[in-house]
């Protein structure tokens, strides 16, 4: 109680604009004590899911109000956020669950309904293949969410009254993804493989925008794919070419400071040459045939019985008969097959075969002098300067002057008025960040230094003199006949505490308003100065 009422004659002595500094840190004090206990004990909210849709929001919400799982919303409902400790609990529930599937699934035939009729049967088949598709396309980065509606009409009786299936796929892409033509396709190949008799060519891909997808996907006849696809080849030959000269260049006048552009004419026309070359010269015997025929003969000499019995064939039965003839025969036949060495070459001409490369560079020149109020004088490159950046250009791209290719290189002064803006733009920017930077921490400097000057160490005053004052009055109380000088001291030191010395009213002043306060005190100091000069 002494303390407290020491306090409050302290707070009196005080002035107005002390008094306010002292309770208005008390009170910054107080409020930052009361929110750090707040916070320490306190539930902390962390987000379950960032932008949800208005459906998928409120069957989340739906599923934690069921369950009595205290949350909260923002982001106008798009973030729900739910207690620290059972994040992860909540979000594998919820994974678990239809909610966040995409949809119903075929987890719609689980429980088996008597009594369900064949048309019932076909919705729920379509609502579950549906929500399959849906949730394999949800799989893919990009994708946000998907939604996929069916059209698969009743099968007739005879084929050419049957109508075919169609589909369309609605995308919600997130922020600043998009898909790649091959992306979609993929896509339309998915749904067109699940679903039986449709064709790829019946798949409509549209995203949350109205941009529809697949108008350059699928089957084209004739040569429109193709044609696709040659263009997005030459653009990125292109584009790879103008990076390379690009980076090149940027090394040797710097960044910013160089602009190129490349238009190349290719060739996609699809050759195939044959060739079939005879070389008369490489002679070989293929096949070879001989034939030698010799045949030699000589008639025999006359003899026999002179007269006609002998030379009658009937007569010369019995009788010793020699006649002959002498034949002499030479045949040769000899036929020899040559082959020639023939050579068979196929080739395939590649495609996309560069016919020619023109290429145009712009160069910034030199700016020169200039101090804070003048502006720099530019300068032009030199003609051998151009002349290394053209045989720099010429020997990236290989240049052939037979096929016609295009080398330009000029130099031009660039406007840059719009980058020097946003360098001043930038420079402000930073300039203003730490200039609030300073300014908070001259802010907590400043607010630690009033804490500690006007609430600290008045404070430690207070309790330091409460302190002392105790003491002083044990010590009166146990010896009383030491007054003399040392009664006199505390006195004097009471006096002194009491009496608040300011520098614009004089001592005598104090003096005298002290004694009109006071009568009392002042008669017992007096009192003690007569008695010490008696003694």
């Amino acid at each position: 109680m002494e303390h407290f009422t020491a306090l409050l004659n302290w707070l009196k002595t005080r002035s107005p604009l002390q008094k306010i500094g002292i309770f208005g840190g008390s009170a910054i004090l107080a409020i930052g004590l009361i929110t750090a206990i707040i916070v320490t004990f306190s539930t902390a909210f962390v987000p379950l899911y960032y932008n949800l849709s208005s459906e998928y929001a409120a069957d989340v919400v739906d599923y934690l109000q069921r369950n009595r799982i205290p949350y909260r919303l923002a982001d106008s409902g798009q973030t729900v956020k739910v207690s620290k400790n059972d994040v992860y609990e909540v979000r594998l529930k919820l994974a678990g669950s239809q909610i966040m599937r995409g949809g119903i699934g075929f987890e719609i035939f689980d429980k088996t309904n008597l009594g369900v009729t064949e048309f019932v049967q076909t919705i729920n088949f379509q609502r579950a293949l549906q929500g399959e598709l849906a949730r394999t396309i949800n799989e893919i980065k990009q994708v946000e969410s998907a939604r996929v509606h069916l059209v698969m009409p009743k099968k007739t009786l005879f084929s050419e009254d049957q109508q075919d299936a169609t589909c369309s796929v609605i995308l919600k892409l997130h922020p600043g993804a998009h898909l790649r033509r091959g992306q979609v396709e993929g896509i339309m190949s998915l749904v067109a493989g699940s679903v039986a008799g449709l064709d790829q060519d019946k798949i409509t891909v549209v995203d949350t925008l109205g941009t529809v997808l697949s108008k350059d996907v699928g089957e084209r006849p004739g040569q429109s794919q193709m044609s696709v696809n040659e263009m997005n080849f030459q653009r990125q030959h292109e584009k790879n070419l103008e990076e390379r000269l690009q980076s090149m260049l940027e090394r040797v006048v710097g960044r910013q400071k160089v602009v190129v552009r490349v238009s190349t004419d290719l060739d996609f026309s699809k050759v195939e040459k044959t060739e079939e070359i005879f070389d008369p010269d490489q002679v070989a015997i293929r096949s070879e045939h001989r034939l030698n025929e010799k045949n030699e003969s000589q008639d025999a000499e006359a003899g026999g019985v002179p007269g006609m019995n002998s030379n009658v064939p009937e007569k010369n039965i019995g009788q010793a008969s020699k006649s002959g003839r002498r034949d002499n025969t030479n045949k040769s036949d000899e036929t020899r097959n040559y082959e020639i060495s023939k050579l068979i070459s196929r080739t395939v001409m590649p495609i996309g075969a560069v016919k020619k490369i023109s290429v145009a560079v712009m160069v910034d020149g030199k700016y020169e002098g200039g101090g804070k109020d003048q502006e720099k004088t530019y300068v032009p490159r030199s003609e051998a300067e151009i002349l290394i950046y053209t045989n720099m250009v010429k020997k990236a791209i290989g240049f052939n002057k037979k096929r016609g290719d295009q080398v330009e290189v000029a130099t031009i002064a660039f406007n840059n008025e719009s980058l020097n803006q946003e360098v001043k733009e930038l420079d402000k920017a930073n300039r203003y960040s730490m200039i609030l930077r300073g300014l908070k921490y001259l802010a907590i400097a400043l607010a630690v230094l009033f804490f500690y000057l006007k609430i600290f160490k008045p404070g430690l005053r207070l309790l330091t003199s409460s302190l002392s004052n105790d003491s002083s009055s044990e010590s009166s109380k146990t010896g009383r006949g030491k007054e003399g000088s040392s009664g006199i001291g505390e006195m004097a030191d009471e006096v002194a505490e009491k009496v608040t010395m300011n520098k614009q009213v004089t001592v005598m002043d104090q003096v005298t308003s002290f004694a009109a306060e006071s009568p009392e005190e002042v008669a017992k100091i007096v009192k003690v100065w007569l008695k010490g000069q008696t003694a």
